[in-house]
């Protein structure tokens, strides 16, 4: 008997001591976790608590009496623990070093950048159905406005019709329907829009047919909500009503489609919204982290835009300190159609959006109110 002590002596020392390596390693993954900054303040609190339940268990353990295996097997263990917290602690901070050196292309110089932190900001999604790489001049189908409140916590998509009648700043702010802005650059686009709808658009992305497909092939597919069965005029798909998951090329089609719906670019407007709320809330899930920057990658490849990866990155950090992911709101202008003179199209009658004061005032008013960093609400 007395020569089975000193092993265990010895066993219990090396749990002991494994047990201690654990401790720092530990302590630089939470450090490593708060730099990188996408994981909920809450989630690394719970991790803590954890870990500290662990050292009571383990604490025990080490100090009560077992075989020379169970003390060996617990050693081991204790070390595997600490290198993956090392390797992980070590390779956070590189992989946020990675995004916030890889800037979009822009081509154009940027007249205005993406306030970060706490301030609320807004961007402009602009679409064309053009197929290769995009171009910051052009007719724009898609026309987004997503307003964004660290604060609030919360996302306000903002769609217009791109038949929607307002004044022109490239024609001396003559009337002109929205699409044709974008001949004279996606700034002009954005210059007509912020004064429309009485804010400050701080920057813009730009996406075409190729680009949109690309960008949800490289998220795995979107899953949407769909309220409605209908049938793709332009394609084969049929979309069934509820949930369903969309490769790239169906979600292209599913977001093109207006002629099999009863109103026809109104809903097609709210389909392309239904899908933006789908791709945020994506890239808004922490399961989505382990992907993250392969798909901010593709997203480089595949969009113009003129604010850079650190800037999302700010955002996505304010975002990510809650548990409960953004609360998405969404709104969109609504009106009548008819014919109107159209100033890039040197005056001729073409067929408009006659945006509905009511409508207009009623998304001036929830723009506002998401601004002064009240909590707004889907209608």
């Amino acid at each position: 008997m007395s020569e089975e002590k000193p092993k265990r002596r010895f066993s219990l020392g090396l749990l002991r001591n494994t047990r201690l390596l654990v401790y720092p390693a530990f302590i630089l993954f939470i450090l490593s976790l708060l730099y990188f900054g996408f994981v909920p303040y809450t989630w690394i609190i719970l991790l803590v608590i954890l870990f500290l339940i662990f050292l009571k268990i383990s604490y025990k353990l080490s100090h009560q009496k077992h075989s020379a295996l169970f003390n060996l097997n617990g050693s081991l263990l204790n070390i595997l623990l600490a290198i993956v917290l090392l390797l992980t602690a070590i390779y956070l901070p590189g992989l946020k070093s990675r995004i916030d050196k890889t800037f979009f292309y822009d081509a154009y110089t940027a007249r205005t950048k993406v306030k970060t932190g706490s301030e609320t900001f807004s961007i402009y999604v602009a679409g064309n159905d053009e197929e290769g790489y995009p171009s910051t001049f052009g007719r724009f189908d898609v026309n987004l406005v997503i307003t964004c409140n660290p604060k609030t916590n919360q996302i306000l998509i903002t769609s217009i019709p791109r038949d929607t009648y307002l004044p022109n700043p490239a024609y001396n702010y003559n009337y002109d329907k929205l699409t044709h802005l974008g001949i004279d650059s996606v700034e002009n686009s954005m210059q007509g829009l912020s004064e429309y709808l009485g804010i400050n658009i701080d920057a813009y992305v730009v996406v075409n047919f190729s680009t949109f497909r690309n960008i949800i092939d490289a998220m795995g597919g979107i899953e949407i909500d769909n309220p409605y069965a209908f049938a793709s005029y332009i394609s084969d798909y049929y979309y069934e009503e509820g949930e369903i998951t969309l490769t790239g090329d169906e979600a292209l089609y599913y977001v093109r489609e207006r002629y099999n719906l009863a109103n026809g670019d109104f809903d097609r407007n709210q389909h392309q919204v239904l899908m933006l709320k789908a791709i945020l809330k994506k890239m808004a899930n922490p399961a989505t982290i382990i992907d993250y920057y392969d798909i901010l990658e593709t997203m480089q490849e595949n969009i113009l835009t003129n604010f850079t990866m650190s800037q999302i990155t700010a955002y996505s950090r304010s975002a990510f300190r809650f548990i409960i992911p953004p609360d998405i709101i969404s709104q969109n202008i609504s009106g009548s159609t008819g014919s109107a003179s159209c100033a890039a199209a040197g005056g001729q009658y073409l067929s408009v959006v006659f945006a509905s004061d009511e409508s207009l005032s009623a998304v001036k008013e929830k723009l506002i109110a998401i601004y002064n960093n009240e909590t707004i609400s889907e209608d």
